[in-house]
């Protein structure tokens, strides 16, 4: 159980955690990753579990406001009208990998744990760096399909087990892929983090890594940041959108390297 006086923090860094990721596609469970386990040393299995418990909870008033406010196309730019099967492909890759995963890392020692979350945090970087930079034009010319869908599915769903972030900006690689607008791609990927989070919830808390109090707070602090996440988003424009990814990258790799020195210490 936490401790009191750190009850706040795990409220915050929901909150933050939440406006940055139902916004901008950041990583709910990235930004909270590397505050409570760069920064706090809380095992990466805890949080990682608290985060899917939190975007679980979470999600269903996500994508309530982010239809209410409009930020939800219907159509894609490559005149596809309907985007169930790549979501379903996607979801059930992910969540066949992040149950794999995560099963496997809950019988490991804390030490390997600690090695392999922060090797599998660096391949993020050039991910979120093609994310926040590479044209949505260029993005559909280049490769679409089924699929791109599985095999980014299961580079979602390993992030996700073991870094407890990441899901979010391979998702929304994913979906620009398919020809979904940035916009629509942001606010969709809740729905589609579902299956695989399921997964991970359960499977950390069948382990024992899950508190229930640090849940409860960080879950609070997501649930809170949806309103106003929502209408950030909708009034960003695309291209400031790209340009706010960018920093988040730049702020992602500084927190990574930090990450990776203390894991060496």
């Amino acid at each position: 159980m936490i401790a009191a006086s750190t009850t706040a923090i795990w409220l915050v860094v929901g909150l933050v955690a939440g406006l940055l990721d139902y916004a901008f596609a950041a990583g709910f469970g990235l930004v909270a990753s590397m505050a409570l386990s760069g920064v706090l040393g809380y095992d990466p299995r805890s949080v990682a579990g608290a985060a899917a418990c939190a975007q679980i909870v979470s999600a269903t008033p996500m994508l309530i406001m982010h239809h209410r406010v409009g930020n939800i196309s219907n159509t894609t730019s490559t005149g596809h009208r309907d985007v169930r099967v790549f979501v379903v492909v996607f979801a059930l890759s992910s969540t066949l990998s992040a149950l794999a995963l995560s099963s496997m890392v809950t019988r490991l020692p804390r030490n390997i744990v600690l090695l392999a979350y922060s090797s599998l945090l660096a391949t993020l970087a050039p991910l979120l760096y093609y994310t926040a930079t590479t044209s949505h034009a260029s993005m559909v010319k280049r490769r679409r399909g089924g699929h791109v869908a599985m095999l980014l599915g299961a580079l979602a769903g390993a992030y996700k087990a073991l870094i407890g972030g990441g899901y979010s900006a391979v998702v929304v690689v994913a979906q620009r892929m398919m020809g979904i607008d940035l916009r629509s791609a942001i606010a969709l990927t809740p729905l589609i983090k579902l299956p695989a989070f399921g997964v991970v919830a359960l499977t950390y808390w069948l382990s024992g890594h899950i508190d229930p109090v640090a849940t409860t707070v960080l879950t609070a602090g997501a649930v809170v940041s949806t309103p106003l996440a929502a209408h950030m988003l909708h009034r960003a424009r695309a291209p400031v959108l790209i340009k706010l990814l960018a920093i988040m990258v730049s702020v992602v790799a500084l927190a990574r390297l930090a990450r990776l020195v203390l894991a060496s210490t």
